[in-house]
């Protein structure tokens, strides 16, 4: 039985006024059996022709329990001018489970959270009502017509045969989201804005979108299948291209749409965006070859090959995201952030990311699971600057970072990466005992710090649980322990310049760290090097070991043992002895490379 054929015979209704309705207990009907009076049943028979009513009741609720939950039925049944309303803000109004043959009409239910929840059920036609917020989940032959309010949306998720008609959903950042769903009609509805999520090429085939929709008060344009697309100085509500190719979208004006999407290019190719306007979302899902310029908005990206994204500019609490792509390009950027997942071959450079921004408690760069990404020549100035989790084959270069109070370059479980030509000024120290680190790496293998400057900082380097680490030819100075490395093997510290910091290198823990030819100039504590074997603080004779500003021996002999006098070789005659090690070879200069 379809859903219209249902809606044909369902008994005339006559819509009450609500505030008549009498009281009931929340209902719960478990099967066929349990539709009686005590359940709210005021007539019918569970037929087609005959069905059961539940009419006219007021049902207040509390503590996320649902006021109507109706699951397992398969007789016919309409729930008709009921009011549904809860004392807590997050519940689930009305809900249908493995239901068929329901229907829901003339009632009301605007508290927030779903406020109707049709979960693997069939035949079920909602119309007529003011409800805020309907999730279709795992159905069939559900028609939502005739039905809005304010502050609502619809969902539908992995169903098939769903119509959405004559409804009203038209303000703040609310519509209708089609997710993993086929065979989805939506008609002469007034809204905000219709999102596709996790849909294919093939189901976009078999979804209706009518040019009588609106969005934001005007047109919806949605083009599918088309060739040599172009549209220059036009504007809409909102804009969907599909399945398409050769698109050129330039000079577009579109509605306001409070941070949501505006504008969505789903299993495109060859596409550009240029000077489009708008306070939304560009969405690209699953295309190739796109060029997206001078925006400014937030900008997402899934699934797409071939991105390119230049010149664009969002404010505060704006982005660039990408997820589940590769072969993104993200330069001459000014946005608030970055968000980068499951993604590859991703060059990030040239943007300037949250700079004057200075708000609280935000990251700059964020990347997760993804390979060979290089992030060169940005700004940052945000609370945490660029974090990395998961991630391999990265190069982290020449960028500035100011004030990263929370962190400048964090980077967790990360394989064969460097960290190169980066400025860091005064990050690091807020928010956690011990402090944040400015450049924190921790469960990582193959990491390369060199020719970093990093000045008035908290924990300027801080390296744990981690190995095979080179640290070289970095400056590091006026800030707490310049190179802190605890519980870690092999690394190697050489060529740094570490100067006026309250500590100089602190190792903990460590095994088989070579730290040679650096200089350690005016450090309240030079080194330290407790709980560890196998380290090493010189590079044997004649390389010499580090210099030392507080070394106070003389040069007056040569050789491995400095026992061929008078030679002197540059080498202090004595060791440089420290907290639990020494340097056997001090130089007597500091070294120049």
């Amino acid at each position: 039985m379809t859903v219209a054929t249902f809606a044909v015979a369902l008994p005339p209704s006559v819509k009450a006024d609500s505030s008549s309705y009498p009281t009931h207990e929340p209902i719960v009907i478990n099967g066929d059996a349990d539709f009686t009076s005590a359940n709210g049943v005021t007539g019918g028979t569970g037929t087609a022709s005959d069905p059961y009513i539940i009419e006219g009741w007021s049902i207040s609720v509390c503590c996320r329990n649902p006021g109507i939950l109706i699951h397992d039925t398969t007789d016919y049944f309409v729930i008709r001018n009921v009011q549904v309303s809860s004392t807590d803000w997050y519940f689930y109004s009305i809900n249908m489970t493995n239901v068929a043959n329901g229907a829901l009409e003339n009632s009301q239910s605007t508290d927030y959270q779903w406020s109707l929840t049709v979960d693997s059920s069939s035949n079920i036609l909602v119309s007529n009502d003011v409800i805020n917020q309907v999730n279709i989940v795992s159905s069939e032959n559900v028609t939502v017509s005739e039905s809005g309010f304010a502050h609502s949306f619809v969902t539908a998720t992995s169903s098939s045969n769903i119509t959405l008609t004559s409804n009203t959903l038209p303000e703040l950042p609310f519509g209708i989201s089609i997710v993993n769903s086929t065979r989805v009609t939506v008609q002469n509805n007034t809204l905000s804005q219709i999102l596709l999520r996790e849909t294919s090429a093939e189901q976009l085939d078999s979804i209706t979108i009518t040019s009588d929709n609106t969005a934001n008060g005007q047109p919806l344009l949605f083009y599918k299948d088309s060739s040599e697309l172009n549209l220059d100085s036009m504007g809409s509500g909102e804009l969907i291209v599909a399945t398409s190719s050769n698109v050129t979208i330039t000079n577009f004006r579109v509605a306001q749409s409070y941070g949501f999407s505006i504008v969505e290019m789903a299993f495109d190719s060859n596409a550009v965006l240029e000077n489009i306007t708008g306070a939304g979302n560009i969405m690209v899902t699953g295309s190739t070859q796109v060029r997206i310029s001078d925006y400014s908005g937030q900008i997402s990206v899934d699934s797409s090959d071939q991105v390119q994204l230049s010149n664009n500019s969002v404010g505060v609490g704006g982005s660039i995201s990408v997820s589940s792509s590769s072969h993104v390009s993200i330069t001459n950027n000014l946005h608030y952030r970055i968000v980068l997942a499951d993604s590859s071959n991703i060059t990030i450079s040239d943007n300037n990311l949250a700079a004057g921004c200075c708000t609280t408690d935000f990251t700059g760069l964020r990347i997760e699971n993804s390979d060979h990404v290089t992030i060169s020549r940005n700004n940052f100035h945000s609370d945490w600057a660029i974090l990395v989790k998961d991630s391999n084959f990265l190069e982290i270069s020449d960028n500035r970072i100011l004030d990263a109070g929370y962190g400048a370059i964090i980077m967790n479980n990360c394989w064969s990466a460097s960290i190169k030509g980066n400025d860091v000024q005064t990050s690091g120290g807020a928010g956690g005992t011990p402090p944040i680190p400015a450049i924190g790496i921790s469960s990582s293998v193959e990491i390369d710090v060199s020719n970093n400057n990093i000045t008035h900082s908290t924990d300027p380097l801080a390296i744990s649980l981690s190995s095979n680490i080179s640290i070289q030819s970095n400056n590091i100075s006026n800030s707490t322990t310049a190179i802190g490395v605890a519980d870690s093997s092999n690394i190697t510290i050489t060529g740094n310049n570490i100067q006026s910091n309250q500590q100089g290198v602190v190792l903990n823990n460590t095994t088989d760290v070579h730290v040679f030819h650096n200089n350690f100039l005016n450090n309240t504590v030079q080194a330290t090097d407790v709980n560890s074997t196998l380290n090493v603080w010189d590079n044997g004779y004649p390389s010499g070991g580090n210099y030392w500003s507080d070394y106070t021996g003389v040069d007056n002999c040569s050789g491995p043992n400095q026992d061929v006098c008078p030679s002197p070789d540059g080498i202090g005659d004595t060791p440089y002895v420290f907290s639990y090690n020494q340097d056997n070879y001090p130089l007597m200069n500091p070294y120049s490379g």
